[in-house]
């Protein structure tokens, strides 16, 4: 039954029964199945194999994906989640999904960019870390689209760490986009060191109120930080 749903390449049922089939021990299996869905002619029925494929998480998949992800002549949303399927494929090492993802920063579509951005926070969740990765990241902190500036930030912060620092630093002194800004206040979790510290205390005074709780939720995790708080308990947002 579970093998079927996955051959119907149906979205979110078929990346449901591919999950199930992994947690079953039967991701050879599904990928059987799976492998002939990706190069279907219908990009409906690409769509739906790829959702799978993130969901079965099959390292087997890479090269597939990089194709499709890779084929500008493939429908925009296609290209998008296979970026994204290659974060989960990656499993947190550093290889040739990631290295394919860098390839796409370049890409002339935003949503691919942000796509391909988002799939290397995946991998670094997972445990990627890499400073290779970052220097590919690093010209997305200034990118033109605000989405991607976004995206990349939170990857720069999770692959890259204390490499990171001094330009995700920069980006939040020049950045004007307030969900730019909220994200960078996020990502300094990962930041160490007094600089990050002034910023986030100069975030936490800013105008938007999403940008002044990310900036507390991170001053949080800051040493010596909780003294600063008791400023903030008279402010006009109760969150």
């Amino acid at each position: 039954l579970l093998l079927d749903v996955v051959e119907r390449a149906e979205g979110s049922r078929s990346a449901a029964a591919a999950r199930a089939l992994a947690q079953l021990g039967a991701q050879d299996e599904a990928w059987a199945v799976l492998e002939a869905r990706l190069a279907d002619p219908n990009a409906e029925v690409r769509l739906g194999a790829i959702a799978a494929a993130v969901a079965l998480g099959e390292p087997r998949s890479i090269p597939r994906l990089i194709a499709l992800a890779r084929d500008k002549s493939t429908p925009r949303p296609v290209r998008s989640l296979a970026a994204r399927a290659l974060g989960v494929a990656a499993r947190g090492k550093v290889g040739p999904a990631t290295r394919s993802l860098g390839a796409l920063f370049g890409d002339g579509d935003a949503t691919v960019r942000e796509a391909a951005a988002l799939a290397i926070l995946r991998a670094g969740q997972d445990g990627a870390r890499d400073r290779g990765l970052f220097f590919q990241l690093d010209p997305l902190l200034r990118d033109r689209d605000p989405r991607v500036r976004v995206a990349a930030i939170q990857a720069a912060a999770k692959v890259a760490g204390v490499w990171a620092a001094p330009d995700i630093v920069s980006a939040a002194h020049r950045e004007r986009d307030v969900r730019a800004l909220a994200s960078i206040a996020l990502a300094l979790t990962h930041v160490p060191g007094p600089e990050a510290l002034r910023t986030l205390n100069q975030l936490a005074r800013h105008d938007d109120d999403r940008v002044r709780k990310n900036a507390l939720a991170t001053l949080a995790h800051k040493p010596g930080a909780a003294a600063r708080f008791s400023a903030f308990l008279a402010d006009p947002d109760v969150e």
